[in-house]
């Protein structure tokens, strides 16, 4: 019985959640532990989450609710319905918005352990929150033969991105992230990537560094926060040209490779047939022999 026990316990140290770091830190130097809203947290409390259960697919209607309680979770910020709401909205979802989920599949249940939210943009408000004078150290030749004022360029912003705690040391954020960036890619008008992070939030910054973001900007006083204002670091990454190539490389190449397959798969039944017929030719002649 003790020992069953012990077991229990320790499971339930390891699901142990912790607040999120997009809170800002309390005066005594730690994070309060956020409620727990979500149906994640409150149906799979005591279950080890396995990463071979966990799959990708795009956000619908019937997730509306356990978005919003996840980014209760996760964010200081009282996002309003509008903003939920415009995600899945049918007409609008396909030209304007990509949302992406992890779930964890269980007992023939899914459950949402990680969420992307972006937002396709004009050149205009790309501009808004990244000035020109900001990127005047940055190696964006490539641009210039690509008129990067022409107004039909799309800009990728990210509102929203997040992953449960007990899955954190399982690279969901850097798949979601990769995801992402692969479907922009093959946006031939997307030239960019970006967002903007809380200052305090320095695993997020790190998460955006290793995935090559470039901080190109702070903004004073952007976000409001339990009655504190805090600054805003801008990142971006650019989709340059050869980036995309590498995409559309991808897909030919997955096309190649199965076009091959299919190939082989014929000629092996060729083979098949020829030897089958020269097995039935060297019956006969045997037959006729004896």
């Amino acid at each position: 019985m003790m020992e069953k026990e012990t077991s229990i316990n320790k499971n339930k140290k390891k699901l142990k959640r912790v607040q999120s770091d997009a809170f800002p830190p309390s005066k005594f130097g730690y994070r309060d532990k956020n409620p727990s809203f979500s149906n994640v947290h409150k149906k799979l409390i005591n279950i080890e989450i396995k990463k071979e259960n966990i799959s990708y697919r795009e956000l619908v209607k019937d997730d509306i609710e356990e978005v919003i309680l996840l980014h209760k979770e996760w964010f200081p910020i009282d996002y309003p319905e509008e903003f939920f709401n415009k995600h899945f909205e049918e007409d609008k979802k396909e030209k304007q918005f990509f949302t992406l989920a992890s779930v964890y599949n269980h007992n023939g249940e899914e459950f949402i352990v990680g969420i992307i939210l972006c937002e396709l943009r004009t050149e205009e408000e790309f501009r808004q929150l990244v000035p020109e004078e900001s990127l005047c150290n940055i190696d964006i030749s490539f641009l210039e033969d690509l008129n990067i004022f022409k107004p039909d360029y799309e800009f990728a912003y990210i509102m929203t991105i997040g992953v449960i705690d007990e899955c954190r040391q399982m690279n969901l954020g850097t798949k979601l992230l990769d995801k992402l960036i692969y479907k922009m890619m093959l946006r031939p008008n997307c030239l960019a990537i970006y967002l903007h992070v809380v200052c305090y939030n320095k695993s997020a910054i790190s998460f955006y560094k290793k995935n090559n973001f470039i901080e190109v900007t702070t903004l004073k006083n952007y976000y409001y926060i339990n009655d504190n204002r805090y600054d805003s670091d801008v990142f971006v990454k650019f989709l340059n040209g050869q980036e995309k190539q590498l995409a559309i490389s991808k897909n030919i190449n997955s096309f190649t490779e199965y076009f091959l397959k299919k190939i082989a798969i014929v000629f092996k039944l060729i083979l098949f047939i020829l030897s089958m017929g020269f097995f039935f030719r060297c019956c006969r002649r045997q037959h006729k022999l004896d």
